[in-house]
């Protein structure tokens, strides 16, 4: 087997043991004791595969979006942040929120990835005290060359028009 092949299986199999080390704690790692007093529901953003054409040639692409297909995440500063992540990808990814810092209540530890194995799930829970407009995306380059990111925005930061 050729060794850059033995390179991406080593690192995948790595990325899965690491994977299930933390997935004990993958709630804990975005959870914090904050302002839990939101009656609202929680933000659904669901990391998925979608079939499309290019050039020609059927392929298939990563998006993040809500269950009604709203594109990323728009919050109101000071309002606690509450989204359920769910990979439904069947590939472990590494979600990387810009701009925001996860606390993390078991080890101190401050955190701006989050690993999420697939077919599971992650709540990130935690006061919106950094607005702006900040990039949601994976850090494996394939999925995130291939789709995987989307936008956090907030109300009163203008959004530029990229049209």
């Amino acid at each position: 087997m050729p060794i850059h092949i033995r390179l991406r299986l080593t690192v995948l199999k790595l990325l899965i043991l690491l994977g299930l080390l933390t997935a004990f704690n993958n709630t804990a790692i975005a959870e914090t004791t904050a302002s839990a007093n939101s009656t609202s529901s929680p933000t659904i953003l669901i990391l998925k595969k979608y079939p499309t054409t290019v050039n020609g040639k059927a392929t298939q692409l990563f998006k993040i979006v809500q269950p009604d297909g709203t594109w990323g995440y728009h919050g109101v500063k000071g309002q606690y942040f509450d989204v359920i992540v769910k990979n439904q990808t069947g590939q472990p990814t590494a979600i990387h929120w810009h701009g925001l810092i996860l606390p993390n209540d078991q080890d101190g530890a401050l955190r701006d990835t989050v690993l999420v194995l697939p077919q599971s799930t992650v709540k990130v829970q935690f006061d919106a005290d950094h607005p702006g407009n900040w990039m949601l995306h994976c850090h494996m380059l394939y999925h995130q060359e291939s789709g995987m990111m989307t936008l956090l925005t907030y109300d009163g930061v203008k959004v530029p028009d990229l049209q």
